[in-house]
């Protein structure tokens, strides 16, 4: 997921084709869950990268937050991957919610 001018595009990592599924706010691209305590994004300082979670329906996607950065668009899934080591964070936020909730 790229975001430029207040949405937020899927990219395709085969053939790079780029859809809008949502502006302003994160939607899960696979549930459509809106609400902002469902859908969230781990980032970074830098707030450049960052892995989306849903926790609605537990999926998850990277994302390229800085619309300001200078790449090919074919280019930004791969930057987006660097997002992957937020994925241990979410999963223990996942855990704790679900000991909190049982």
């Amino acid at each position: 997921m790229v975001r430029r001018d207040e949405g937020f595009y899927m990219v395709c990592h085969m053939c790079f084709y780029t859809w809008l599924v949502s502006r302003g706010i994160p939607v899960c691209p696979r549930c459509g869950a809106t609400v902002p305590l469902e859908v969230g994004i781990f980032t970074d300082k830098s707030r450049r990268i960052g892995l989306g979670f849903c926790s609605r329906c537990g999926y998850t996607w990277r994302v390229l937050l800085d619309q300001f950065m200078s790449v090919p668009d074919h280019a930004a899934p791969l930057i987006a991957l660097g997002a992957e080591r937020f994925r241990p964070a979410m999963e223990k936020a996942l855990e704790k919610g679900l000991e909190e909730a049982g």
